[in-house]
């Protein structure tokens, strides 16, 4: 990440991801098919810690306050799908290609998530996020990268902050910052 902070900053742009226009509409059709329109994406790093279920119970804190205005469509947390509420606001995909939940992530009207790789497509974007990093992961590395919560060459509304997902006040602060 470092080598992309230097190079955006020498170059004045934000680094992208972009994916083939053929793909973004095969996406952008399904949703519309669908009559799907205004959506954010979840995303719920896998993990093997035990207190993973402590942190269900936070996370459906903070989406039960969205999916009063939202649909809200979990990418790459399928492992999640049981802890959740299967209401018509909430929907988990079995996309069977490899592009669909990039895309989306990158399509949706926010995007939350705990940190991780697979955040990369939101945090190369001008989609707004919010990404959840635990504050004790990567103390040292991220301290350089992060400036007042945001990524160096982050976007308006899309920010990184360091907190524990209990802290669902804190986190739903930001929310309403990019909603």
């Amino acid at each position: 990440l470092q080598n992309i902070i230097k190079i955006s900053r020498s170059n004045k742009n934000k680094p992208k991801l972009f994916f083939k226009k053929k793909y973004i509409d095969l996406v952008k059709n399904k949703l519309k098919n669908q009559k799907i329109k205004k959506f954010i994406c979840i995303h719920i790093k896998k993990t093997l810690n035990k207190n993973n279920l402590k942190e269900i119970d936070s996370w459906k804190k903070i989406i039960k306050s969205l999916q009063k205005n939202f649909l809200v469509i979990f990418l790459q947390s399928n492992d999640y799908k049981k802890s959740f509420i299967r209401d018509k606001n909430i929907l988990f995909l079995n996309s069977k290609n490899i592009y669909t939940e990039p895309i989306l992530s990158q399509t949706c009207s926010f995007f939350l998530a705990s940190a991780s790789g697979f955040c990369s497509f939101a945090i190369f974007s001008d989609v707004p996020y919010l990404l959840i990093k635990k504050p004790n992961e990567h103390k040292e590395q991220i301290k350089s990268e992060l400036k007042l919560n945001k990524l160096k060459f982050a976007s308006n509304k899309q920010y990184l902050i360091r907190e524990n997902i209990h802290n669902t006040k804190k986190i739903l602060s930001y929310v309403k910052k990019i909603k």
